[in-house]
């Protein structure tokens, strides 16, 4: 799961805590794993410990959510399912990057009352096959010049370099976003995860 809350400080750290604790309860203790079911409950419990129906917080939180087969290799099943992200796949020797989207809606906020549900959506993957999930903070980045990384920049850096174990990945988009920061200061998270089958 990459989830990406809304609010800075104290609240985005208040939202985070509340969103962990929600899928703690709802995947290791009610044992919820189909992903589509888990965005459900984890909308109705941000609703309803915030009392977003009382009240007029609208806090809440985006993500892209993965259940993986229990073994890795050949022709591995994935199921995801997306409030607002997606997840991207790139096919092993491929440079080209799939863009799976999730639903346009998130969960709890100004939202809460539209959620009707969220729609899986299954694929297989490959050894060597790789996967992302991330939040918005990295393509939102801005330079000096106020210009963002971009979804274009970053889909074209994973397509150059998904070929690489994912360490060096990682070291790698880390220069890529420094040397586009310039010294401009972080303005929100940034997380990306990155699985190769």
């Amino acid at each position: 799961a990459a989830v990406d809350c809304t609010g800075h400080g104290v609240s985005g750290a208040f939202m985070s805590m509340i969103g962990n604790a929600l899928l703690n309860e709802i995947i290791m203790q009610r044992h919820i794993h189909d992903p589509s079911d888990i965005l459900t409950c984890l909308n109705e419990g941000v609703v309803e410990r915030l009392q977003q129906n009382e009240k007029s917080n609208d806090d809440g939180m985006d993500i892209a959510l993965c259940c993986v087969s229990k073994t890795w290799g050949q022709n591995t099943k994935v199921t995801f399912c997306g409030a607002k992200r997606p997840v991207f796949l790139i096919k092993a020797g491929s440079q080209h990057l799939e863009t799976i989207k999730g639903d346009r809606k998130s969960i709890g906020g100004l939202y809460k009352n539209k959620n009707s549900g969220f729609n899986n959506q299954e694929f297989e993957v490959q050894p060597d096959d790789c996967l992302y999930l991330c939040s918005d903070g990295l393509t939102d980045q801005n330079n000096p010049d106020r210009r963002k990384f971009g979804t274009g920049r970053f889909v074209k850096f994973l397509e150059a370099h998904a070929h690489l174990p994912m360490q060096q990945q990682k070291a790698l988009l880390e220069t890529e976003l420094k040397n586009h920061m310039n010294g401009a200061e972080q303005r929100d998270d940034i997380l990306v995860i990155g699985l190769k089958v």
